[in-house]
């Protein structure tokens, strides 16, 4: 892991970071529905996933 972290330019890792926050973002709501998780579930969720939000 240190390694591939010291192969990558700061500014590709903001684009890798940016990515998978846009990925959660736009899809965690969706799988947890999928997966049988409840509207109060999903609300205790919502704390833990506000990370890709920012």
């Amino acid at each position: 892991m240190v390694i591939f972290y010291r192969m990558i330019e700061d500014e590709q890792a903001k684009i890798i970071v940016n990515e998978i926050k846009n990925t959660v973002k736009n899809n965690w709501r969706n799988l947890a529905k999928k997966y049988g998780l409840g509207r109060s579930e999903i609300e205790r969720m919502k704390p833990a996933l506000r990370i890709s939000e920012c």
